[in-house]
Parts: C-alpha cells; sequence; structure tokens
C-alpha cells in the first residue's frame, strides 16, 4: 500500500509518499552541498520540478527550512504536475512553512491526481466526489494550486486555489477523468506550456525540438487507451 498511503514521517510533520521519500533522502545530501557552498550560500532558491521532480522539489525547499539552511523569505516553490507527496498533516505544514509555493496543473493531467485521496462520501451520490479534508493518512495536496483548464498559451485563463477551504473543489479537483479522456489526461500531464517536458529538457531546451505525443512509456499507454476507447 506505500505507492497510494503516505506512511514514512517526514521530521514528524506528517506522512510523506515511502518512494518520495527514499529518492528525496538520496538527493538531498548533494542539493544541501550545493546550497551551503560558499558561492551560494546566501542565495534565494527556487525549487522546480516536473510530475515526481515535483514532489522532489517540494521536499528538498521543505527540508531547506526545516534544517535551516534557508530562512522562510528565501525559499520559492513552482512545481509542474506534482503528484500528491504526503498528508493532510503534511500539506498544512507545508503551507505554514513555504509561504511562496504553486502548483501548477494543465487540464485533466491524469498524473496530478495520483496517489488518489480519500473521498468525501458526505456528497456521495455526486460523480465528482472532493477530497475528505478528515481524512488524516489519505494523500493531499498542498497549496496553491494553478490550474489552466483549457491549454497554456500566452492567452490561457487561469485558476488560482489558494488552499482556505483545503484541497479545493474550484480547480482541477473538479475533473473527473474517464476511459475517453484518459489520454489526453496523459498527455496533459507530459504537455506544459507547449513543451514535451522531458523530451525538452532531454533536448536542452532546444525550442526548436520537435515533440512527439506518443514517445515513451506514457505515449504507448495513450495510444493504448484511445484503441480501447475507440472499442467501446
Amino acid at each position: 500500500m506505500s505507492a497510494f498511503i503516505p506512511d514514512t514521517s517526514f521530521h514528524g510533520l506528517g506522512e510523506v509518499n515511502y518512494y518520495f521519500s527514499m529518492t528525496h533522502k538520496s538527493i538531498w545530501p548533494k542539493i544541501r552541498d550545493v546550497l551551503i557552498h560558499s558561492n551560494y550560500s546566501n542565495h534565494d532558491v527556487i525549487f522546480t520540478g516536473h510530475s515526481l521532480g515535483g514532489s522532489l522539489a517540494a521536499l528538498s525547499a521543505f527540508e531547506s527550512i526545516l534544517t535551516n539552511v534557508r530562512n522562510e523569505s528565501q525559499v520559492k516553490v513552482v512545481t509542474l504536475a506534482e503528484p500528491r507527496t504526503g498528508n493532510r498533516k503534511f500539506a498544512k505544514n507545508f503551507d505554514k512553512s513555504v509561504k511562496y509555493s504553486f502548483r501548477i496543473i494543465n487540464g485533466i493531467d491524469v498524473l496530478a491526481h495520483l496517489p488518489p485521496c480519500h473521498k468525501d462520501y458526505r456528497f456521495w451520490p455526486r460523480v465528482d466526489l472532493p477530497c475528505d479534508p478528515r481524512s488524516r493518512d489519505g494523500p493531499y495536496h498542498h497549496s496553491t494550486e494553478v490550474w489552466y483548464p483549457d491549454g497554456m498559451n500566452e492567452t490561457a485563463k487561469y485558476i488560482v486555489c489558494d488552499g482556505n477551504q483545503g484541497e479545493e473543489h474550484f480547480c482541477s479537483d473538479r475533473v473527473h477523468v474517464t476511459v475517453s479522456s484518459f489520454g489526453k489526461g496523459i498527455t496533459d500531464h507530459r504537455k506544459y506550456f507547449g513543451k514535451m517536458v522531458s523530451q525538452y529538457g532531454n533536448a536542452n531546451c532546444n525550442r526548436n525540438r520537435t515533440f512527439d505525443e506518443n514517445e515513451g512509456f506514457l505515449g504507448k499507454l495513450k495510444i493504448v487507451s484511445e484503441l480501447i476507447n475507440k472499442v467501446i
């Protein structure tokens, strides 16, 4: 169940996903070495990442504050497609310490809503049940979400949910991904601001690179989901 339930303590301030925690612990020493280097020790820091990298950015930012590597005013977090990194307790304590934090979500990005939260069945029989803010051990997003519901071009509209009402249902949580929209959900996870993020990074951020939405494992999964949708 470790893949779905945050079960690893993070400095006693809530539980986080075991795999995220183990990866964070493996890379944090190298990040810390850079942050405390005499050339950079007084610099403000923006932690950023996509998908798993988003969770690692959040954990590293929080870690840097908790271990006094940086103070709160020196830390900013901007993530793309970040999964639910920890539980409700972690999210609340993260928000208290990391004042400048934005989770950017594209459309119906399906992986940004994993691991699945515990649903609030007080709203049953609605199909799009919100996450239950009373859940102690279920995965839960920290703030603040910036949701682009209809594309991410320069003029695209976005909605900001600051978390005052928990993992708010006014942003991407209100989208119910179905079999027919699953393929788009995968593409929305991989493509941010017009760039296939992994491919763009592997190409050293070359703006002239052409992108293949069917590349890699997730690309093949998108193709399979589209085929299944045609059959049913």
